[in-house]
């Protein structure tokens, strides 16, 4: 064939393509059917229009007959037409599930659920104006036991005047608060029908709280008796108005200001005694009451407020103060489904430092020792033992940790509980496996009850010295106690043989090492 004609079947060739693209583009107008039928329709109009060039129905043809680019012509058409087969990955957007306040509520930790939420809402509401407190059992729990009674399970009773009554948005630590007034009287009380003793006004009984929209705490009004004084009304139940009346009636002849008018009853308190709230220790936080706290308290329970009761069928009896202790209700038993796990970014030697560092910081006041691998670290290697995954301390015999020192720890972010012995590690939130170090490691300091004698071993009842003398070294930037330097460098020669340098055991702490790529 001449070489004029074949350019000129190419020259056609190419401008019949390139006016079948350019006929078939519109601005406003696009290609969309099932897979099949597009199949055939551009199967025809490339049959029926296209050069013979391009009938080997090649996917460049057939996406731009169709008006597509070729990645969305081989969306449509994997495997075929010179299309790839497989199938792209596309990146999958986890589904977004919106919890409800209570919700949120089940995952907050122990002491963000009974502690920290209601000291945020009385904080926050105080900014607005509000005064939230603490009322009745849950005011003389955080006044006399710096938490809730001991000797009964966690009431957190709230009140309010009704004069503070605001229905405006709060935004609080825990969500954004609202309140609503409930307006239909409990018609199950039976010494309160709702009715004010002065006026005969009809009152509402108490607020709804609401955190995010969802309903959190009921909260009871304090309402306005005169200028001068406010009240509060006894709403008792029939399960228990026999007892609520001994004991009352006690309470009144002791102090306490009981009106009694007819079928209703309430107590009566200076107004001046809300005026202000003032802050007061409340577990390991601090909480906001009325700063007239005290005279609240003799108005509910009388002037013997401080010394302990005991209840029984709804009835306070007075008992010797040695029957409770003055410690609050241990609200958060803790285990190693607390513990806080390693970040993978983390040093091992770094956070058991940090940890021991915050730990001493507590019980640098008490009579205490570094002990075991922690010792060895100390006078072996000048500081933290490379070789080991935890700290190991010694306390008095007598120790066992108080709802006070528990919240001393908490403030550092730590948390002790007992398994076989006392554990320390950092307080977590969110709750993993109840399961020991050795299972899924946790950092951890083992605390042994055994001093004033030194043991070389827990388990076993020998005592290796019973006289010694104390003393203090430096590991990295704190002084810790330990024995000193003579009985020391005995006690390690007797628990570890050859203490000066380190035999690799194979044990699960050596694997661990191993594993978080420390060289042994």
């Amino acid at each position: 064939m001449r070489s004029d004609y074949f350019i000129m079947i190419l020259a056609l060739s190419m401008a019949s393509a390139l006016i079948l693209y350019y006929g078939s583009y519109s601005e406003k107008r696009y290609v969309y059917d099932t897979a099949n039928n597009l199949k055939h329709r551009i199967d025809k109009t490339l049959r029926d229009t296209i050069p013979k060039c391009c009938k080997a129905l090649t996917k460049e043809c057939l996406s731009c007959a169709a008006g597509l680019v070729v990645r969305d012509f081989c969306e449509r058409h994997r495997g075929e037409y010179g299309c790839p087969s497989n199938k792209t990955k596309v990146p999958v957007t986890p589904l977004q599930i919106t919890t409800t306040p209570r919700q949120k509520y089940k995952y907050l930790g122990c002491m963000e659920k009974k502690v920290d939420v209601y000291a945020d809402v009385i904080a926050t509401a105080l900014k607005h104006n509000i005064r939230l407190f603490p009322r009745n059992g849950f005011l003389l729990g955080i006044v006399r036991h710096k938490g809730y009674l001991p000797n009964e399970k966690i009431d957190a009773d709230m009140g309010m005047l009704e004069s503070d009554f605001k229905t405006e948005k709060m935004i609080g630590r825990f969500g954004t608060y609202t309140m609503r007034m409930n307006k239909k009287h409990h018609s199950w009380s039976q010494t309160w029908d709702g009715i004010h003793p002065k006026t005969g006004r009809k009152l509402s009984p108490d607020v709804d709280l609401f955190i995010d929209g969802e309903k959190w705490s009921t909260i009871s009004l304090f309402f306005d008796l005169n200028d001068k004084e406010v009240f509060y009304p006894k709403w008792r139940a029939t399960f228990n108005v026999k007892g609520s009346i001994k004991e009352n009636t006690r309470w009144a002849k002791e102090g306490a200001r009981l009106e009694i008018n007819g079928k209703n009853s309430y107590n009566v308190f200076n107004k001046s005694a809300f005026d202000s709230m003032t802050s007061v220790d409340f577990y390991h936080r601090r909480i906001k009451v009325p700063s007239g706290y005290r005279e609240i308290l003799t108005n509910f329970y009388g002037r013997n407020w401080l010394k302990p009761e005991k209840r029984k069928e709804w009835a306070s009896e007075t008992v010797a103060k040695h029957v409770f202790s003055s410690e609050p209700l241990d609200i958060c038993p803790m285990s190693w489904r607390n513990c806080k796990e390693l970040d993978k970014t983390e040093n091992i030697h770094d956070v058991l430092f940090d940890q021991l560092k915050r730990f001493v910081s507590v019980i640098d006041h008490m009579d205490y020792i570094i002990s075991y691998g922690t010792l060895l670290g100390a006078i072996r290697d000048g500081g933290m033992n490379p070789h080991e995954v935890d700290n190991d301390i010694i306390v008095k015999k007598t120790f066992r940790p108080t709802v006070e020192f528990k919240n001393k720890l908490m403030l550092q972010g730590l948390i002790i509980f007992k398994h076989d012995i006392y554990r320390v590690c950092y307080y977590s939130q969110t709750k993993r496996t109840n399961a020991p170090p050795w299972n899924k490691y946790v950092p951890y300091t083992d605390v042994y009850n055994h001093l004033p004698s030194l043991k070389l071993y827990h388990e076993k009842p020998e005592v290796f010295k019973t006289k010694w003398k104390r003393s203090k070294m430096k590991i990295r930037d704190i002084y810790v106690k330990t024995p000193d330097i003579k009985t020391s460098k005995e006690f390690l020669s007797l628990k570890y043989g050859a203490w000066g340098t380190y035999q690799k055991k194979n044990t699960w702490k050596d694997k661990l090492l191993t594993k978080l790529g420390i060289t042994l």
